[in-house]
């Protein structure tokens, strides 16, 4: 006998879920025939959520009882603990770019920073660059009680044992070397808006290039990225 899974249209997300999923499995099946990659399940998985979290921030819905999850922003740690937001991005050549800021539990940001490298790489890999990178930072400044924020889940989910990709996993290996000497460390996955500092520092490397900040960043505004940011 043959089962049906039935997704309820009073359901939108699963219905997306669901819809998305399809797509990105026939992507990555013609990856795998015509280029020859490897089928990560977890990444098809992880890119359909990515692409229906993206989509529904991009597309609000107006009416509150439709909202499929509830407004998310980055909130303050707790006394005495810090939080490190990390992201990554690319240029047009494919070269990474990383952001990092550091605030206390009064949201002050004690330390920021962005990195434009000469590594190419896909984005899942840069994400595990980023959080080495980032790691390194915290340790070298000798910082403890971090609680680590990005929002590749992947990448979280692979430092966290949960996954285990092939392509990542020595780099991942580094960052659980680099935890050991750090204090009080965690990594989680967060929202996109959540990591909106990073995001725009690793945007602004791209044509900016490498600075650091110590004490309160010169930063006007966390939220827009322009070059006007930069006092």
């Amino acid at each position: 006998m043959c089962g049906f899974l039935i997704v309820s249209s009073k359901e939108p997300l699963a219905v997306q879920l669901f819809c998305v999923s399809l797509w990105k499995i026939w992507f990555f099946r013609n990856q795998v025939i015509f280029k020859q990659a490897v089928f990560y399940p977890i990444v098809v998985a992880s890119g359909a959520h990515g692409f229906v979290e993206e989509f529904n921030l991009a597309n609000p819905v107006t009416h509150a009882e439709r909202c499929l999850r509830p407004p998310m922003e980055w909130s303050a740690p707790s006394h005495n603990f810090l939080k490190v937001n990390i992201d990554a991005g690319r240029d047009n050549l494919g070269k990474v770019t990383w952001g990092i800021v550091i605030r206390n539990h009064n949201k002050e940001a004690i330390y920021a920073a962005m990195e434009k490298s000469e590594v190419v790489a896909e984005p899942i890999l840069a994400e595990t660059l980023g959080l080495r990178w980032g790691m390194q930072v915290v340790r070298n400044r000798h910082l403890s009680n971090v609680v680590f924020e990005l929002d590749a889940s992947v990448v979280v989910n692979c430092f966290n044992g949960i996954l285990d990709i092939a392509s990542i996993e020595p780099f991942i290996k580094d960052c659980l070397e680099l935890a050991v000497c750090i204090e009080g460390c965690s990594v989680v996955f967060v929202n996109r808006l959540c990591n909106s500092a990073a995001h725009e520092l690793a945007q602004a490397a791209k044509t900016l290039g490498s600075r650091a900040w110590m004490g309160n960043a010169p930063l006007k505004d966390w939220s827009l990225f322009s070059s006007s940011l930069f006092i």
